[in-house]
């Protein structure tokens, strides 16, 4: 007969690796954010995700135009961490990311954000304004006037963004480079012509078919975008226009009398590594905070990292003190 008890023995082995009397609370549910969730839920925390959008995903942003259904933010991930085997193996399965030579396609970003914070408390359409630390814990207000009381923080947002919800924050943050992308969203009631995504190229055009070929994206060039980050959508829409005046009749036709939609990426994707705070129980995670920098691959490793650091941080308080070998032996 065994004397191990079975029960006890698996409520041990099955135990938090820490509790807290708050929630660590993820501001963004982008890839970083969704991957420091879903890791620190897996090890027992309870995690709340805020967001500011209508739905998660972050930049993985998908939006549908005339019932047409397009990828307009990225649709790849690159440097894909080796010890996310596994999920990339659920998300193929699952029919919402694919491989390719280098990285994975993602079929539907936000729904991969969304299997990886199933089981999480998430509340979207939350514009955090202000960051505020409290002792052992810290307040995160929205611009509505509610505030959750956190035991740790994960802030994934672009740091001219967390500049702003935390002051104390480096003053770097404020003004660290980024580079923006104004994106193109084009719908037709009739498929792209062949000849539309070489001629967008030669015009110097970034360009993204979507798995519906009725729509097409088009990413407008980095430096055009800053110079002309803060102009209307209507008018970044008839600038489009008059860029691609030079395709050839077929393909111009279609663009014309397309639906068209403009969205500003203010944020697209970090150019060099942030400043850490390195405040108590705050972490940073995005692709500002990882190698290669500007890439899906740093945000997920960020995310990791993040995690990581935030769950040692949590746990130190409920460490078993150091026993002297004395009492051990004797």
């Amino acid at each position: 007969m065994s004397r191990l008890d079975m029960d006890r023995y698996q409520a041990f082995t099955d135990q938090p690796a820490s509790s807290t009397e708050h929630p660590i609370v993820v501001v963004g549910a982008g890839l970083a954010g969704a991957t420091a969730a879903r890791l620190l839920a897996d090890h027992g925390f309870d995690v709340v995700v805020l967001d500011k959008g209508r739905r998660v995903g972050g930049r993985t942003s998908r939006r549908r135009v005339d019932q047409v259904v397009v990828t307009h933010g990225a649709p790849r991930l690159d440097t894909w961490p080796d010890w996310m085997t596994a999920w990339a193996d659920a998300e193929i399965g699952a029919e919402r990311l694919t491989t390719l030579d280098e990285g994975f396609a993602l079929v539907d970003g936000p729904e991969v954000i969304t299997s990886w914070l199933d089981g999480i408390d998430v509340v979207t359409g939350t514009t955090i304004t202000r960051l505020e630390q409290d002792g052992d814990t810290w307040l995160v207000h929205d611009e509505d006037g509610n505030h959750w009381r956190a035991s740790g923080v994960v802030a994934t947002a672009p740091l001219p963004q967390l500049h702003r919800m935390l002051p104390k924050g480096p003053a770097s943050w404020a003004s660290h480079p980024y580079e923006p992308t104004w994106t193109v969203v084009l719908a037709h009631q009739e498929a792209c012509p062949a000849s539309l995504r070489s001629g967008l190229e030669a015009l110097g055009l970034s360009v993204e078919t979507s798995e519906d070929t009725n729509g097409i994206v088009v990413h407008l060039p980095t430096q055009w975008s800053r110079e002309h980050l803060e102009m209307e959508r209507t008018d970044v829409g008839s600038a489009f226009l008059a860029m691609v005046e030079g395709l050839e009749e077929t393909a111009l036709t279609w663009v014309k009398t397309a639906t068209l939609q403009a969205h500003r990426w203010r944020f697209g994707r970090a150019s060099s590594l942030g400043e850490r705070a390195n405040l108590p129980r705050l972490v940073e995670a995005g692709d500002a905070w990882c190698e290669p920098v500007g890439t899906g691959g740093a945000a997920l490793r960020s995310g990791a990292w993040a995690a990581a650091e935030i769950a040692w941080q949590c746990s130190q308080p409920s460490r078993p003190k150091p026993v002297p070998v004395q009492q051990t032996l004797f």
